[in-house]
């Protein structure tokens, strides 16, 4: 089995975490104010960010459309 391949917007959660925030994702969850696991989730690409969560993201400083692109602001 090889590596499985993520969508863009599930690599660009990741990386705007580590390389841009350099936060763990128990610390980013805790910004965020909800639960590690969350953040797995949107990473591995078993959930796509709510609304709500979506909002919560912005104000941290990244914007996802729902066409799946991310913008770092």
């Amino acid at each position: 089995m090889g590596r499985r391949q993520f969508p863009p917007i599930y690599d660009q959660i990741r990386t705007w975490r580590k390389k841009t925030l350099k936060l763990s994702q128990a610390k980013l969850a805790a910004k965020l104010g909800i639960h590690p696991s969350t953040i797995w989730y949107w990473e591995s690409g078993r959930k796509v960010p709510s609304f709500l969560a979506n909002e919560l993201l912005k104000k941290a400083g990244l914007y996802i459309q729902r066409n799946e692109e991310c913008k770092i602001n």
